[in-house]
């Protein structure tokens, strides 16, 4: 089951001065600005913010704003001892997909699909083991190249990664293994 969160107007000062501070070092370090369709690298930056923002609102758990010049390998968050990849979605439909441009992009243990649902508001689709992902992705192509996708109906409710003591537990619910 998805869990809604809310955020108050400090949430959203923080996370617009993340992501214009992610920017701002980017910019100073001449990398090449990125595509984002219709969004400016600040709102896709944003973006991604009410994400890690949202996981962290819900779980208490401690974020990695640190800002490098060409982005780092280091998971977003770690929950119970569990490394944590965060993507986020602004798709409005109804059969909302998270999706990776390579394995090499999935730098944690375990995936938490987030989706915006408003400019105050997110709600955290669930979650998927590395293990799991790689046994059930699909590969699809949107225009700009083939991409790891995994369906929101997919993912396990995020009550188990919040609840499950660290490691073997859920191993054993994300993904059968003892």
């Amino acid at each position: 089951m998805a869990v809604e969160i809310e955020f108050d107007a400090f949430d959203l000062v923080h996370m617009a001065l993340y992501s214009e501070r992610f920017n701002c070092v980017k910019e100073a370090n001449g990398v090449p600005k990125g595509t984002y369709g219709d969004l400016t690298p600040f709102g896709a930056h944003y973006i991604g913010a009410m994400g890690e923002f949202a996981l962290r609102k819900a779980t208490g758990s401690p974020l990695d704003l640190s800002v490098t010049k060409l982005g780092n390998d280091d998971p977003d968050i770690v929950i119970n001892g569990w490394t944590v990849q965060i993507k986020t979605s602004s798709y409005t439909g109804r059969d909302v997909e998270y999706k990776l441009n390579t394995m090499g992009d999935f730098n944690a243990r375990v995936l938490v699909g987030v989706r915006i649902l408003t400019p105050l508001k997110c709600e955290i689709s669930g979650c998927i083991s590395k293990t799991r992902f790689m046994k059930i992705h699909e590969v699809k192509d949107y225009g700009y190249g083939e991409r790891l996708v995994i369906a929101a109906k997919d993912l396990s409710p995020i009550d188990i990664l919040m609840s499950a003591p660290p490691q073997k537990n859920l191993l054993t619910v994300l993904c059968g293994i003892n």
